[in-house]
């Protein structure tokens, strides 16, 4: 699309997009389709967590309709590392049968792809984990006295993407080297204890011949490097949708304060959530950390979204004058939504991932009450995550598994909405549950949030 400056580009910046997503990235993947359809205008996703499957990834996104064959997507660490170049398949650097050492024994894993690797006094050398689906190479982890001493990863393809080298003591990660389709190291990252905490203190970025071209001190500098280098077309508008602005937000800065790079860039973060700590204290409470730099000086961004028209007056009451627009959270029918008298009344759902912050707990003690009134209620909690088996075990000691279902993670979202009559929200900074009509939320929280 011309404009008057030049060519137009637009970037959701974001931190991962795999097949099992948070809120916030389904939320970059419809909206991509809205610009596509609504605006002729394709753009591009970026994210910054390393992915060894990544291009496998986007492929399997657009099979399943989440993105289009047109959508562009790419990964700081596939940028460094020249993961995309069309001769990874004939690359040098392609792992092959571990058992060159002819004392080594190659033991198959009952029930699975993997095999364990022994050396001659029997002690385990390594295990080759492969995927269940196609027995494709996916990690090795080597051991040390049946402690892992370094992992690593591989494509699809076939090539080692990343080595992680290990404290036996600890588990912690000392350093990582991440290789490009040759072979040679692209990026060095290595971590030191300051104390009890363990954090990331150096990267490098390396030549083909294994000379340091770069250093940097933070991710953060090495994510500006990365937006410079595709953002340097002096002709052309950069416009910059961020969805993360606890992991953009320096970068941003850095790349915003060069000349180069002041006119021709435009940030427009968004707040997809409360944006303080206490939803019931809008006017005192401490601003939420994830968008603190963005509400605490409104100057730099060049617009922000928010939710609500309400959490756009609370915004400007607190926080002073911006360019701030609510836009609401979009909602993607398949068709004609169900009607309420076609559902199960009595039917709770709720969905996010099972962690501390999305509060599923109290949602679960509330609803011992609710069967206590109301005995043929039923609650169906959907998501991912570690904490899904404390809360299995929180429902078994209430004696609620015939009225409440932990489930999996579902990718037909609206469905689900439209089976129930209700849907709740108990996730932190709110410390109440909030209700609605499922499949036409209206939450009180300021923010929106469902």
């Amino acid at each position: 699309m011309e404009i008057g400056c030049g060519s137009l580009t637009v970037m959701f910046l974001n931190v991962d997009m795999k097949q099992v997503r948070t809120g916030i990235e389904n939320a970059a993947l419809l909206r991509a389709r809205l610009f596509e359809q609504h605006l002729g205008i394709v753009p591009q996703i970026l994210t910054v967590k390393y992915d060894a499957h990544f291009a496998e990834t986007q492929d399997a996104l657009c099979r399943a309709g989440l993105v289009t064959p047109n959508a562009i997507s790419r990964n700081l660490y596939d940028h460094f590392q020249l993961a995309n170049r069309d001769d990874i398949d004939s690359c040098p650097n392609r792992q092959e049968e571990p058992a060159a050492d002819e004392n080594w024994r190659v033991v198959p894993v009952a029930g699975a792809a993997d095999t364990r690797v022994f050396d001659a006094r029997n002690q385990l050398l390594m295990y080759r984990k492969c995927s269940r689906q196609t027995g494709v190479l996916e990690y090795i982890n080597y051991f040390q006295h049946h402690k892992i001493w370094r992992r690593d990863s591989f494509t699809t393809r076939g090539w080692l993407s990343r080595m992680q080298f290990l404290d036996i003591a600890s588990g912690d990660v000392t350093h990582e080297h991440y290789l490009r389709p040759d072979g040679s190291v692209a990026l060095i990252r290595w971590f030191a204890r300051d104390g009890q905490q363990r954090q990331l203190a150096k990267i490098q970025l390396l030549d083909r011949g294994g000379l340091c071209v770069q250093e940097f001190g933070s991710q953060a500098e090495l994510i500006a490097c990365w937006l410079r280098s595709i953002t340097s077309e002096v002709e052309r508008r950069y416009v910059m949708i961020v969805d993360k602005n606890r992991v953009f937000a320096e970068p941003l800065r850095a790349l915003k304060s060069s000349p180069k790079y002041r006119n021709n860039v435009v940030v427009i973060p968004v707040i997809h959530a409360v944006h303080t700590k206490d939803a019931f204290d809008i006017k005192h409470s401490r601003t939420n950390g994830n968008y603190a730099s963005i509400l605490e000086n409104l100057k730099p961004s060049d617009a922000v979204v928010v939710a609500t028209e309400k959490q756009k007056r609370d915004i400007v009451a607190r926080y002073g004058q911006g360019n701030i627009h609510a836009i609401p959270h979009p909602y993607e029918a398949t068709g004609q939504p169900t009607g309420f008298a076609d559902r199960q009344r009595y039917n709770v759902v709720y969905l996010a991932r099972y962690s501390a912050e999305k509060n599923q707990a109290l949602a679960i003690r509330a609803f011992a009450q609710v069967v206590r009134a109301v005995p043929q209620a039923k609650l169906q909690l959907y998501g991912h995550g570690s904490g899904k088996g404390a809360l299995q075990e929180q429902v078994k000691q209430l004696d609620l598994e015939e009225s409440i279902s932990i489930n999996d993670f579902v990718q037909d979202v609206a469905a689900v909405y439209e089976s129930a009559g209700l849907s709740i929200l108990t996730s932190q900074p709110g410390r109440r549950v909030f209700a609605s009509g499922a499949g036409e939320p209206e939450s009180r929280l300021s923010g929106g949030g469902l």
